[in-house]
């Protein structure tokens, strides 16, 4: 086989920087939760409004397409 290995160097920088995706990514779902926490009234409501112009929109085009 004529390529090269990795060496030892190489597998700790991936090990280290899967370390600190994984940090990153802890982080940013701790302070996103956080984040919709405060505003879980707001998006409650934002989901229902959503819902219903869904359920508006599909009424319509079955009234449409008689």
């Amino acid at each position: 086989d004529s390529s090269t290995s990795r060496g030892l160097g190489d597998v700790y920088k991936r090990q280290i920087y899967s370390i600190i995706c994984v940090l990153i990514w802890l982080i940013v779902g701790t302070v996103g939760a956080t984040v919709a926490a405060q505003y879980a009234s707001f998006i409650d409501f934002v989901g229902g409004l959503a819902i219903f112009i869904l359920g508006l929109q599909a009424m319509y085009e079955s009234i449409a397409n008689k």
